[in-house]
């Protein structure tokens, strides 16, 4: 049974709190209604996971695109994959540089703001040893670049940031301009350090080389797509559809490209002094017969098996089975 409080007993309460004898205890009720969380000023989230997850979509489809363009380029096997997105502060980014490294400066109009795109320069002496020539990735001491290799790479990397263009078309037409490409990143102050930025990693493999590249978008360059963002899906079906679409670009690049073929009539073995001795009406035996289908190389590798003819008055060979050897690219 709850006691009921007199007159005098309420008074003498009221005079306790306001004397300060008695302090009030707070509702625990009301402190278990609170939703609070903790909230990081330094690692500010701005963007919400509908929008990471639409960003992170975006450039999933430009790593592989641009892991295509590399491989055709560079004439080698290049793989990239995003490792990580996050939201960090620009002063975070940038002291996690080494120095030297590849700090390329542009702008994406309408975009407002630069964007920064970050690479090792152990990655840029690889991209420069395949457009020279190389074969193999090698391990490269670290060092500033001279003149030549600065255009070089300048010209690679000018391709990279063009895929922006083709991987936000769907939602913007943008027209990415590259402004400067520094080494030393302590020197770059073309934002503030508490500007908050979107911060997507990429490994990339050449060979059996692994390397990083840092693409570092600000928030506010991202304020004309923002309300955009959620509504960005890739289904198979679009995926399939790029792939497509890159496939004819590829085979349209190849198909001036000239093979040497050659049919091989048959085989002997003579002497030197027999070959010394060969005249005009002399007749070689070879070891194949006439019944017998002749071989039909590309490339010095045989992929078919061909029968001698005429077709329209000149020497031809007609196709007649395969070798069922599947195409190498690398041969």
């Amino acid at each position: 049974m709850k006691k009921v409080l007199s007159q005098e007993e309420i008074d003498s309460l009221i005079n306790a709190l306001a004397s300060g004898e008695i302090i009030e205890e707070p509702d625990s009720s009301v402190e278990e209604n609170l939703n609070v969380k903790n909230y990081d000023f330094r690692r500010p989230n701005k963007l919400s996971k509908d929008h990471i997850n639409s960003i992170e979509n975006i450039y999933e489809n430009y790593a592989r695109m641009t892991a295509n363009v590399l491989s055709n380029h560079l004439r080698t096997t290049v793989e990239m994959l995003i490792g990580s997105i996050e939201q960090v502060s620009y002063g975070e980014f940038i002291r996690s540089i080494p120095n030297p490294t590849i700090l390329l400066l542009f702008r994406m109009e309408p975009f407002r703001g630069p964007v920064i795109l970050e690479a090792n320069a152990s990655l840029g002496f690889q991209f420069i040893n395949f457009l020279c020539g190389g074969s193999v990735a090698e391990d490269f001491e670290v060092r500033n670049f001279t003149e030549i290799e600065t255009t070089l790479l300048q010209d690679i990397f000018q391709m990279i940031v063009d895929m922006n263009k083709t991987v936000w078309k769907d939602l913007i037409d943008l027209v990415p301009i590259i402004d400067k490409m520094e080494s030393n990143p302590q020197l770059n102050q073309s934002l503030p350090y508490s500007e908050s930025v979107v911060l997507l990693t990429f490994k990339i493999k050449i060979d059996e080389s692994q390397s990083i590249m840092n693409l570092c978008i600000p928030y506010r360059a991202l304020d004309p797509v923002i309300e955009k963002l959620h509504t960005v899906k890739y289904d198979t079906r679009d995926m399939n559809e790029n792939n497509d679409k890159y496939k004819k670009e590829i085979e349209g690049l190849i198909d001036d490209s000239s093979l040497d073929m050659d049919v091989v009539l048959g085989k002997t073995n003579i002497t030197i002094e027999d070959f010394v001795d060969l005249q005009e009406g002399d007749v070689i035996q070879l070891s194949s017969s006439v019944e017998e289908l002749l071989e039909m190389y590309i490339e010095d590798t045989l992929y078919f098996y061909v029968q001698p003819g005429v077709h329209n008055k000149k020497l031809s060979v007609q196709i007649v089975k395969d070798t069922g050897k599947e195409v190498d690219i690398d041969e």
